[in-house]
């Protein structure tokens, strides 16, 4: 064993014995079942145990065992479609991306040269992190129900609402103690011919307003109406202009995947309805772990208890040219 593992050996007892367990221990104590059943005890009967003590959150209540972290992004992804299509990360604290806003390109340099010319820009994208909650109430004889799945009816109700109102602040947020929706942050990539309709052509201009290199990965977000319509266009030998995947399971347009996002505008003048791009580049970030605070007090004149399940998150294009949007003309 070398001098490092030696020292690393050496801290880890002498922190045991101190009672000073790492952030990554209390991580995993979240895990074991014993974590679970005093979470979920203290849930129903508002009687803390000894074992939530290490993972009491910065609002008050405890932080969610492991196994319901996992079914909430679960359910998260299933009623958010950002969710589905982005790329998600974990944060602990403020991030600064930086981005490029002007490049040159690969350039050829002698020995001794600098690198990069002056005219290279740069930006920086900020990942930060606004509060969600969602107020549930129970009553009393539910609770008191072995039988009752308590687990199960906050993941139906609570956490439901919180993805829905994800997705509204992803698609449309105005930064306002929410994050900034990508219509706001992406550049509009074609303007419709008509104010009331959609086309084929104003799809193959969205998506040849995009760069070749997110054309790629690239997926479609299209509004309810912007779906419907483009569904009823056909071919000059009646085939469908948006068909399905190889698989069977995906709709497709123009070679790229298609999905319906509920909070895009309908076809009006003005509204921004659809979206084309690598949504890779758009970054959801999870600040630590989602937490269920009891209130035991609030509501007991009605019978009631009340919880509430927070998170904090943000969202932001890492790359602003990686996505486009499509804006109906104005009248």
């Amino acid at each position: 064993m070398n001098s490092t593992n030696n020292y690393n050996d050496l801290m880890a007892r002498l922190n045991a014995a101190m009672g000073m367990d790492s952030p990554e221990k209390k991580e995993t104590e979240r895990a074991y079942p014993t974590y679970k059943n005093a979470f979920w005890d203290n849930m129903r009967t508002g009687v803390p145990q000894n074992a939530l003590k290490e993972s009491v959150s910065s609002s008050g209540g405890y932080l969610v065992p492991d196994s319901f972290e996992e079914r909430i992004i679960t359910k998260l992804e299933e009623d958010n479609i950002l969710r589905k299509v982005s790329r998600v990360i974990k944060t602990n604290r403020d991030l600064k991306i930086p981005f490029t806003i002007k490049g040159v390109g690969a350039t050829w340099v002698k020995e001794g040269e600098l690198y990069f010319e002056d005219d290279e820009e740069f930006g920086e994208s900020l990942i930060s992190a606004y509060k969600l909650a969602q107020l549930t109430l129970v009553s009393d004889e539910l609770l008191e129900d072995s039988a009752f799945d308590l687990e199960q009816f906050i993941i139906d109700s609570a956490v439901r609402n919180i993805s829905l109102a994800e997705e509204e602040a992803f698609v449309k947020g105005d930064g306002i103690k929410k994050p900034l929706g990508i219509i706001h942050q992406a550049s509009v990539g074609a303007v419709t011919a008509d104010s009331k309709t959609v086309d084929v052509d104003d799809m193959i201009n969205l998506k040849h307003s995009l760069k070749e290199p997110y054309r790629h990965n690239a997926v479609w977000l299209v509004s309810s109406d912007v779906y419907l319509t483009l569904s009823k266009i056909r071919h000059y030998k009646g085939h469908r202009f948006m068909d399905l995947s190889e698989d069977g399971e995906t709709e497709m347009l123009l070679g790229h995947p298609v999905y319906v996002c509920k909070n895009l505008d309908n076809i009006a003048p003005g509204s921004k309805s659809a979206i084309f791009g690598d949504f890779s580049h758009f970054w959801i970030g999870d600040r630590g772990s989602r937490s269920i605070k009891r209130l035991s007090e609030k509501y007991a004149d009605s019978g009631q208890v009340g919880f509430i399940v927070s998170e904090r998150v943000d969202a932001v294009l890492v790359e602003p040219e990686a996505v486009k949007v499509l804006q109906t003309k104005a009248e």
